[in-house]
Order: structure tokens, then C-alpha cells, then sequence
């Protein structure tokens, strides 16, 4: 709290004026202890009413230096107290015995002094001396010799005041600079708090692990992140060695790091690195993590530390992982129809004029894997069109029971071929409004995969139905089935389950994924219930909308 000045006063803080009001106190008590001890041993009237009076003011005015150095000043206040401190000078001068009163003028010189500085001195000396000399010729005391003595503690009065003025003024000077400093320091200890919580807010939040090493090896910051991933390293937990093996395996997911090149141990020797590892005990869980570190030097350029970045990037290494399988298994899948295409047909050139019975033998087998290639290279584009336009249909009445009659002609001849018993049970005239060719591509996928993923001796049943006024298509199989882990996605794209990739079964995951879009787009449903080694079976509903005769 600041304190108004008026006229030539200075600004006082609380503290400034604190100080002034303990100065005034401790030039106050031992002038009164010499006041009172010269008045005894000279005057045996030291109970008297002026000294009381005397005493009074000082304490009065006491109480109000101190207890204002709590709150605002303002003139009036510090100008009672001075004048209360010149009544005390001119009281107690007054009695017999105490010219030693004149010590009481460095009172009001402190503290006038302190409050007005110079000014404030001077005029405290002046009238100080005055009020002394007043008061020594009201009490009859006034000869030369007396004031003789009073002309010294005048001159000893003015110079006291002045001095103190002087300190106190120097001592303000010092304080405000030192307030100065103060604030400017708290401001910024302020705003590098504020830094520093901004900072810890950063590291916390972003979803990357950062830790920090010290020269020692100990670990000597971990944000959230960082602790999150060393639990994965470390299942069983970690013993603050930066040397403790874990759960760490190189970029092939299969090599497990050994001590020397686990990452806090490089760091730790101050090798700038970026680095792929991946952290898990479990294959199937693990996580990729882009490691990173570069050292810390002191002052001198010494190694201080190191600071390890851990990111995940389990979702695009999984990408690529996914991309560079379905790279190699659609090379696959065209490579092998072209193969039997080419090698049929090459046999089928080589043959004699006299031996023509094989030729349409070599020429169907061609023309079989020539369709599954057309199937296939149709699926891919059917991705991409959707990728860039989504779903486009051409709407026309449909006779979905005369359809899917067709494909189940269609691939009789691959049930038969691979012994696996075709059962139907087709409502006739089931008639809907839909896209032809799309449709017919559902039942194509749905029936192939059937066919396909059902051992020799299985059994497969097509069932077209309307309930409750939708159409409902069940494709029923006794074939190797889906684990229960896998079918949740099954629909995703490019996704092949367990058991199919165990046997090598032909296929890129596209058939389920692209009939589930165009079922979708017709306003139906698609669902799937299987069993391992038991069956699936794919359940498709869709609304029957408006019923029109077929020309």
C-alpha cells in the first residue's frame, strides 16, 4: 500500500513508513530513560502534572506513529504527531532539573525527517530548540549558562534531524530500488512459472513418450505417455535400471534387443539416434514405436543427459504391413489364373490336327480361370470406385428369384468340381426395384465364398424368402468358418481371416466388403454368424420396395 504524499512529501509504502515510526521509537525510549533518571536524582517533583502531560503526548503520539504505519496517511495525522512531540519538548523541558529534555528534539527531527525529509528536518530542529527554550524561561530556568546549553542541543537537534533525514532518505532510495527489483523479479518468476506450466502441459498432452535422463543413468522426468509405454516394455515392472531388458524387439518384430542396444543404454552413451522397435509381449498386441534421443551438455559442453521421444506408429506400420500382403496376394491371385490361361492355351496351340478331343477341355479351364481373373480385376475396380465416388446404382425392376437362380447355374459347375453338394430353396417371383448387376455381384461373392471355403463332401444351402414384406437371401455353408475374433471384421476391406490364410485359400478380402456396401446402398442389411471347423452363414434382408411386373 502506497502513501499520498502532499506538497514535497515523498511516496512512503507501508514498509517506509513502518520503519520511520521503529526509527522514532528507538531515538524515543532511551532519551526518556535519560529524561526520567536526570529528573530523579535533580528534582524531587518528578510526579508532576507536566511530566505526565510530557509522557502522555509521547505515548499518544507513539501509539499513532505506529499504528499508522498500518494505513493510509494523511497530512493532519503526521502533523499531530510531530506537534504532539513538540508539547512533550516544551513539558517536560519546563520542569526544574531537565535542560536533558532537549534530546527529545531528535524526536520530532526523526520523524518529521523521515516523513517531510529535509524540509521536514530543519523546521523539527528549529522549532524543537524553540519550543525548549520556551519552555526553560516558562519555568524560570532561562539564564545564560541554560541557554547557552539550549543553543547546543539545538545545533545537536538540527544536525540529528538532518542526519537522520539524510539516511532516510538514502534508505527510501534503497528500499524502492530494492521494491523495484523485487517486483521485477516476481513478474518474472511469475511469467517463467507460467512458461513452465505451459511446458508441463505440452509434454503431458501430446501423444508422444518423453522422459528424461540423467548423467547417472536415473530417469529424472517421464511424462504420462512415456510411462504408459514403459509398462508395455516392462509387464512385470521396471526397476529404474536403464540397463533392465524387457519386452523390446528390433523392426522385424522378432528379434528381441539385447542390452547394449536397448534405447535408454545408447542414449545414455550419448548416441544421437531414430530408430523402429517394437514393445510387447505378445505378438498380436505389441505396439511400433519410432524411438528417438539426442544428448544434453552443461555449460562446459560436458554430457549431461539425454532426452528419449518414444511415438507410436503401430496404426501406419500395421498400414504397410497390410499393404505389402495385399500387394503379394493380388500379384498372387492374377498370377495364377494367368498362369493356367497361359499354359492351357499353349497346350491347346501345340495340339494335332488329328487330336482336337482335348481342346475343349484346355479351352474350358481357360475360359474357368479367365472369369475368375475378370472377377477379381472387377472386385479391384469396384474398391476404387467406391474409394473415389462411392456406391452408384442404376435402378431397374429386378427379378431377384430368376437371379439368383442364374448364379447358382453359374457355379454349379465349381461346386461340382470340388464335390461339395448345392442345395436350394428359391421363392420364384420375389421381385424388387435395384441395381441388376450389382445385385447379381452380391450373390456371385456371397455363393463363390461358399463354394470356396467348404471342404470336399460339404454342403452349401441358398434360401430366397419374403418376410414380413423384405426379401431375405441366406447362404448357409459347412465350411471351416470364421473365428470369433475375426468376424468383426470380415467386412473390412482387404481383410482375410485366420483360417483362411492358414490353408492358403485364394482371395483378397474384397468379396464381403464390397457386397456389404452394395446391400447398404439398397437400404438393406448383411450379417454373418459362424463356428470354427462348423459353418457360416451370411444373412441378407432386403426391403422389397415397389413391386413391378417384368416385361
Amino acid at each position: 500500500m502506497q502513501i499520498v504524499p502532499y506538497g514535497h512529501m515523498s511516496w512512503l509504502s507501508e514498509r517506509q513508513a513502518e520503519q520511520v515510526a521503529r526509527l522514532r521509537a528507538s531515538v524515543l525510549w532511551p532519551a526518556l530513560v535519560v529524561i526520567l533518571t536526570f529528573s530523579i536524582l535533580r528534582s524531587h517533583d518528578v510526579l508532576s502534572t507536566t511530566l505526565y502531560i510530557g509522557l502522555f503526548c509521547l505515548v499518544l503520539a507513539s501509539l499513532m506513529s505506529s499504528t499508522s504505519a498500518y494505513r493510509r496517511f494523511d497530512q493532519p495525522t503526521m502533523l499531530a504527531i510531530g506537534a504532539l512531540d513538540f508539547v512533550a519538548v516544551l513539558a517536560i523541558g519546563s520542569l526544574p532539573g531537565a535542560v536533558v529534555a532537549g534530546a527529545l528534539v531528535v524526536v520530532p527531527g526523526v520523524w518529521l525527517g523521515g516523513v517531510f525529509r529535509w524540509r521536514g528536518a530543519v523546521v523539527a530542529g528549529l522549532v524543537g530548540a524553540m519550543a525548549l527554550a520556551l519552555a526553560r524561561i516558562l519555568g524560570g530556568s532561562g539564564d545564560l549558562q541554560d541557554l547557552g546549553r539550549i543553543s547546543w542541543i539545538l545545533i545537536f537537534g538540527v544536525v540529528a534531524a538532518v542526519a537522520t533525514a539524510s539516511t532516510i532518505s538514502v534508505w527510501i532510495g534503497q528500499v524502492d530500488r530494492l521494491e523495484a527489483h523485487q517486483a521485477a523479479l516476481a513478474a518474472a518468476l511469475s511469467e517463467l512459472g507460467e512458461e513452465r506450466e505451459r511446458a508441463v502441459t505440452v509434454v503431458h498432452t501430446v501423444d508422444a513418450g518423453l522422459g528424461a535422463l540423467g548423467a547417472d543413468g536415473s530417469y529424472t522426468s517421464l511424462n504420462p505417455r512415456h510411462a504408459q509405454l514403459m509398462e508395455l516394455a516392462y509387464p512385470a515392472g521396471h526397476q529404474g535400471r536403464v540397463d533392465q531388458l524387457g519386452e523390446i524387439y528390433a523392426a522385424d518384430n522378432h528379434t528381441r534387443i539385447d542390452r547394449d542396444r536397448l534405447p535408454s543404454m545408447r542414449a545414455l552413451d550419448g548416441e544421437p539416434f531414430t530408430d523402429t522397435l517394437w514393445m510387447g509381449d505378445q505378438p498380436t498386441t505389441r505396439r511400433a514405436i519410432d524411438v528417438s534421443s539426442r544428448p544434453v551438455h552443461d555449460s562446459d559442453g560436458g554430457f549431461a543427459g539425454a532426452v528419449i521421444a518414444y511415438h507410436d506408429v503401430t496404426t501406419m506400420m500395421r498400414a504397410l504391413a497390410v499393404k505389402d500382403d495385399f500387394v503379394a496376394s493380388v500379384s498372387h491371385e492374377l498370377r495364377t489364373p494367368l498362369t493356367s490361361i497361359i499354359g492351357n492355351l499353349e497346350m491347346a496351340a501345340e495340339l494335332d490336327a488329328h487330336d482336337t478331343d482335348q481342346l475343349p477341355r484346355l479351352l474350358a479351364v481357360a475360359s474357368r480361370n479367365a472369369d475368375r481373373l475378370l472377377h477379381l480385376v472387377s472386385d479391384l475396380l469396384t474398391i476404387s470406385q467406391l474409394r473415389q465416388a462411392g456406391m452408384q446404382l442404376v435402378p431397374e425392376a429386378v427379378d431377384l428369384s430368376a437371379l439368383i437362380d442364374q448364379s447358382v447355374t453359374d457355379i454349379s459347375v465349381q461346386a461340382k468340381d470340388r464335390d461339395v453338394e448345392l442345395t436350394t430353396r428359391i421363392q420364384p417371383g420375389l421381385l424388387l426395384v435395384g441395381d441388376r448387376s450389382r445385385l447379381q455381384q452380391v450373390t456371385e461373392n456371397l455363393l463363390s465364398n461358399a463354394v470356396k471355403y467348404t471342404p470336399s463332401g460339404g454342403r452349401v444351402w441358398v434360401t430366397l424368402c419374403q418376410k414380413e414384406g423384405d426379401t431375405v437371401l441366406t447362404v448357409t455353408d459347412t465350411g471351416i468358418g470364421v473365428s470369433g475374433t475375426d468376424q468383426a471384421a470380415v467386412f473390412t476391406k482387404f481383410f482375410r481371416g485366420r483360417n483362411a490364410t492358414d490353408r492358403n485359400l485364394p482371395g483378397v478380402g474384397l468379396g464381403l466388403a464390397i457386397s456389404k456396401e452394395i446391400i447398404e446402398a439398397h437400404g438393406g442389411t448383411i450379417g454373418l454368424a459362424s463356428s470354427e471347423d462348423v459353418g457360416t452363414t451370411v444373412l441378407v434382408t432386403l426391403p422389397s420396395g415397389v413391386q413391378l411386373p417384368i416385361n
